[in-house]
């Protein structure tokens, strides 16, 4: 059997490789930091609610729902974490309490866009059961907020 000898090209080209595949990891993490507000304050503020006013303002802020209720967020960007120079992609997600997806919704914000709120809603059926649910907000696919709240049967309210 040969043994088979590089070449100092060989090992050269090889080196240069893994420094490039290094320097693509090391700039894709740095980039997805930067997308990451500088300022500590929140990226966004979640109001859960089921009724809104004539003016269309949330009336009943709360953590707590029955089933059966249709469940409105509003979600107030801050300034801050928006880019005003380029597109801003936003997901938001419902998650049931046995943690599998109920909804996802995709809201692009463009710039020039004045309008810093974005909107979702789900019903809560029975059938999903009750406990705590989950609204979770991304932007660029990094999760920057999570909403928890609770969700009773009617006959689980009854009670206490």
């Amino acid at each position: 059997m040969r043994q088979r000898l590089y070449s100092f090209n060989q090992v050269r080209w090889q080196n240069s490789a893994l420094i490039t595949a290094v320097l693509l990891v090391l700039c894709t993490v740095l980039t997805a930091c930067q997308r990451s507000p500088a300022s500590s304050e929140p990226v966004a503020d979640v109001m859960l609610y089921t009724q809104t006013s004539d003016q269309g303002k949330p009336l009943d802020l709360r953590k707590e729902f029955l089933a059966g209720e249709r469940v409105r967020a509003e979600i107030r960007l801050n300034p801050e974490s928006i880019n005003h120079e380029h597109s801003n992609v936003w997901h938001i997600q419902w998650l049931r309490p046995d943690g599998r997806k109920r909804f996802k919704k995709q809201i692009l914000h463009t710039p020039g866009e004045s309008n810093s709120t974005l909107s979702s809603s789900i019903r809560l059926h029975a059938r999903h059961g009750s406990g705590e649910y989950i609204l979770q907000v991304f932007h660029f696919r990094l999760l920057v907020h999570e909403e928890r709240f609770i969700v009773r049967l009617a006959s689980d309210h009854e009670r206490s």
